[in-house]
């Protein structure tokens, strides 16, 4: 990995009269671009995208970008006639008004990559298309505010069209209607523009096609029909769609990704679903769709992602879904599902030695969301089982019965768990150490008392946690977020908590001095409790300001509470720490 942290390009580089092949991006270079790069008139590749590559401290790949190569026109590109891929991207393009013709002139040219250029217009009409042979166009990520260009789709040999975020407006089916003309088009990247109306029938007749997301415009209506067997991933979210899902989708033979999501589509989902056996991923989230899941959910094993939350969905859920080895993710939430979840985690852990692709099942069930549904019953011990599990929220519902270490026994990855409004009780023994470190930790109106669950301590990733209403009492521990003031690193380990909830329990006591540790601190509600005291006032302390965080505790004060009197004393017996020591962590 190169970065030469906003270095110009060295001129002598076109002095190489016999390059074909010249690669600079993600390399960190800044300044103009060279125009005597137009002299390698030999060069058939040039790629000179902009930011650069680097590894971040925990060792994950990144791109950055700084400040951006630009040039004012391109007429140098006219010289390089052996062009055949060339890729400008996030350079600064803004200044070359005449770049369409400039571009138009090298007659080899077969991919042009100029997104995030900043290009301060697309023309309408253009008098020679000379794209004879471009097969890849993008030109996302600009801001043209232009209606879609007639000669743009009319480049015949174009294989691959993207225009993600251009700012188009103007009717979709006029458009459209252009794209008889492109018959090698397999992908097309219309998303996140202003297009409106319906979807013409021409669009269907594409018999290449393979990849096409309208995503994010403002379309109307969408009749999935005709020849598309080639159709591979179909994401027509975030638009107005009304209407059922048809039953036709069932000719998308090849189909692996439906993204229906955030329109207004009603009905049920049909069962031709299930006839989609190369899906991987449904997504129907935010729409009004009602009825029941259909038994022929679990048909196409290879799916991964079942996301239906945010709908009027009743009945229970299919008995066949356990049959899905590959679920990454399954999203339930908000709607009217009810039943018990026995039989469905049962059907996960039977499953889960068996083998699919060399991986046990379930082994990849990574979020399981089942929020504010209908489900009642007992949460059985199986759900231990799933140890890729790193999401599990079955709040608001109607779970019963107790918790205890199997149902966490082999869950190495949980990292948000929310079991919030149901009527359960968690009961490890005292000297449970959990398998999982997680983030996030809601366990609103569980029984959890009356002592202070010491398993918590060993969450030293938590950035929240809610226990209100969850009947402890006693002290606020201090172990919580503060061991040693001498060992810095456990210090550190809890100063990522933001959010502390502990409403409506009976904690007694002061606020421990060492919350003063919280750098990050800014949620916090102790009302309804019988903590005294002085609130402390350093630290994350003084941004809160709502007194309702702190009411009906009768013997707590200060700001933003009542001031305390002259005989409170702003420290217990037992407080070993003051103030002040937190002034020097």
């Amino acid at each position: 990995m190169n970065n030469f942290s906003g270095a110009s390009i060295p001129e002598f580089i076109g002095s190489l009269m016999h390059l074909e092949y010249l690669n600079l991006s993600k390399a960190g270079f800044g300044g103009p671009i060279p125009l005597q790069i137009g002299n390698l008139s030999s060069l058939h590749y040039l790629d000179l995208r902009g930011g650069y590559m680097f590894y971040d401290q925990v060792g994950m790949y990144s791109e950055y970008y700084p400040i951006a190569l630009h040039v004012n026109d391109l007429q140098w590109l006219s010289r390089i006639t052996s062009l055949q891929y060339l890729d400008l991207s996030f350079a600064n393009l803004s200044k070359a008004s005449n770049w369409l013709r400039e571009i138009n002139l090298p007659p080899y040219l077969s991919v042009l990559k100029l997104s995030s250029t900043g290009l301060p217009g697309i023309p309408s009409t253009l008098q020679h298309v000379n794209f004879t042979s471009l097969t890849m166009l993008s030109l996302s990520h600009n801001a043209f505010e232009s209606t879609i260009p007639s000669w743009l789709l009319n480049i015949s040999n174009l294989v691959r069209l993207e225009l993600r975020a251009g700012y188009f407006h103007g009717s979709l089916s006029n458009a459209v209607a252009m794209l008889g003309n492109l018959n090698h088009l397999k992908y097309l990247d219309f998303s996140e523009n202003y297009i409106t109306g319906g979807i013409s029938q021409s669009l269907w007749k594409n018999k290449y096609l393979e990849h096409l997301d309208l995503s994010e415009n403002q379309i109307t209506t969408a009749e999935i029909i005709g020849n598309l067997s080639q159709l591979r991933h179909l994401a027509l979210d975030g638009n107005q769609i009304s209407g059922k899902i048809p039953e036709n989708v069932r000719n998308l033979s090849h189909l692996d990704y439906l993204s229906l999501s955030y329109n207004r589509i009603i009905g049920e989902i049909p069962k031709v679903i299930g006839n989609l056996a190369h899906l991987q991923k449904l997504d129907l989230l935010c729409n009004n769709i009602a009825g029941q899941i259909p038994e022929t959910i679990g048909n196409p094993i290879h799916l991964e992602h079942l996301l239906l939350s945010n709908n009027n969905i009743t009945g229970q859920i299919p008995e066949n879904t356990s049959k899905l080895c590959n679920l990454y993710s399954f999203e339930l939430s908000n709607n009217s599902i009810g039943g018990d979840i026995t039989r469905l985690i049962e059907g996960f852990s039977k499953r889960f030695n068996d083998k699919l692709d060399g991986r046990s099942c379930f082994q990849s069930l990574a979020f399981l969301d089942l929020n504010n549904n209908n489900f009642s019953g007992t949460i059985p011990e199986q759900l231990g089982q799933l140890s890729g599990l790193i999401h599990l929220d079955l709040s608001l519902n109607f779970f019963t019965g107790y918790l205890t270490e199997e149902h966490f026994s082999n869950l190495t990855s949980l990292d948000y768990f929310d079991l919030s409004y149901n009527s359960l009780a968690m009961i490890p023994s005292d000297g449970w150490i959990p398998s999982f470190n997680a983030s996030y930790i809601y366990m609103t109106s569980c029984h959890l008392g009356p002592k202070f669950s010491a398993w918590l301590q060993m969450q030293t990733h938590l950035k929240s946690l809610w226990l209100d209403e969850t009947g402890i009492s006693g002290k606020i521990p201090s172990w919580l977020w503060y061991r040693d003031i001498f060992d810095l690193n456990n210090i550190n380990d809890m100063r990522q908590l933001e959010s502390l909830d502990l409403l409506m329990n009976d904690l007694s006591g002061q606020i421990p001095q060492t919350m003063l540790a919280l750098n990050y601190f800014s949620d916090l509600n102790l009302s309804y409790n019988n903590l005294s005291g002085r609130i402390p006032s350093k630290g994350q302390f003084v941004t809160f300001n709502d007194p309702s965080i702190y009411i009906h505790n009768l013997f707590l004060c200060g700001q933003p509470l009542p001031n305390c009197s002259i005989n409170v004393s702003p420290h217990h017996e037992e407080e070993e720490v003051d103030e002040d020591d937190f002034d020097m962590i």
